[in-house]
Formats: C-alpha cells, structure tokens, sequence
C-alpha cells in the first residue's frame, strides 16, 4: 500500500511539473539566420578582397569554408570585413 502511495505522489509530481517545461525554438532559429548572415558576409568579403588586390574585374576564386566567428562579430558586416581581409591576404601570396 505504502508503495502505490509513493507511486501516485511521483507520477503526479511528474505530471503536474512536466508542462513547465519552457519549448522555445526561435533562439535557435535567429542563431542559424546570424551564421547564414555571416557566411554570406565572408564569401561576398573574401571575393571583393581579392578583387582588390587582383583588379576589379577578376576572377573570384573558390571561398574557403567560413570560420567560426569571433565572440561578439556575428553580423553580415563581421563576416565580409574579416573575409575582405582574408581575400587580401589571399591574392598577395
């Protein structure tokens, strides 16, 4: 007797607490629209970098794989100002 009591006190525990539960999605979809923004950023940067240095009306080369961003650099911006640099980089070897 004493063990279906504890059983029925747990399973209501459970059952009272199970829809606390916070189900948020969207924090995960603005990360993958701000990785998607960056990546955009990166090769469009990369290309014009070499651009740069190669002359305006250059072949873009493939664009190597987008880094992980730094802490804190994110956006679109971040990406093309770190991928220009890179592009730079690229094109004086």
């Amino acid at each position: 007797m004493k063990k279906l009591i504890l059983f029925a006190i747990i399973t209501s525990t459970f059952s009272v607490f199970n829809p606390l539960k916070a189900k948020t999605n969207t924090p995960i979809a603005v990360e993958n629209n701000t990785r998607k923004e960056y990546a955009e950023g990166w090769k469009k940067g990369y290309c014009e970098g070499w651009k740069d240095v190669k002359g305006k009306h250059a072949i873009c080369p493939a664009t190597p794989h987008t880094p992980v961003p730094e802490m804190g650099k994110k956006s679109y911006q971040d990406g093309y100002n770190r991928g220009f640099k890179a592009g730079i980089k690229a094109a004086k070897r």
